[in-house]
């Protein structure tokens, strides 16, 4: 195919869906098109602006850490996407606080009323699975036992504190 027919093939898969340029270039050269009018078609796209993987990269951190994946889940999909290391690093910058998304999980994970060994191992693995580091996961479970005893103890001034940090936190967060 000549590169005019490869840089309209180009246009319609990124209007299709975004892709960074190294997913645009394989999924080219698998269509059949020559490596060198792909990586002229990704060139010019980039060049007009239509390709820009900083943006891919940003979008695709605002979207894995919405759903409640980590750091280190959110950069191997930025590896496997083709994203450069500098360019992930610098969207992973930009990244939220996890807090919110692993107290969100946590309460799932857990029964309020018990904390036994079986039911922590069980959600900690979760957390771990979805590319959270042991320190995010260890300071989350720390708040969350110090909220369980808040609201255990009944009292009326712990129990607001817990009610109004957890909303201060989620406001704060854009939840």
């Amino acid at each position: 195919m000549d590169n005019q027919k490869t840089l309209e093939r180009a246009a319609r898969m990124i209007a299709a869906r975004p892709l960074s340029q190294k997913e645009l270039y394989r999924r080219l050269v698998e269509k059949g098109e020559t490596e060198a009018a792909a990586a002229a078609a990704v060139a010019r796209l980039t060049e007009l602006g239509a390709l820009n993987d900083a943006e891919y990269a940003d979008m695709i951190v605002r979207r894995y850490a919405a759903s409640g994946y980590g750091a280190r889940r959110i950069e191997q999909e930025l590896k496997r996407r083709g994203v450069a290391r500098e360019t992930a690093e610098r969207a992973m910058e930009k990244r939220p606080g996890p807090e919110a998304a692993i107290d969100r999980l946590l309460h799932k994970k857990l029964d309020m009323s018990e904390m036994d060994a079986r039911a922590v191992k069980r959600a900690t693995d979760a957390l771990a699975r979805r590319g959270y580091a042991w320190d995010e996961i260890s300071a989350a479970l720390r708040r969350y036992r110090e909220n369980m005893d808040r609201l255990k103890s009944g009292d009326l001034d712990e129990v607001s504190a817990v009610i109004k940090a957890l909303m201060h936190r989620d406001s704060t967060r854009g939840l």
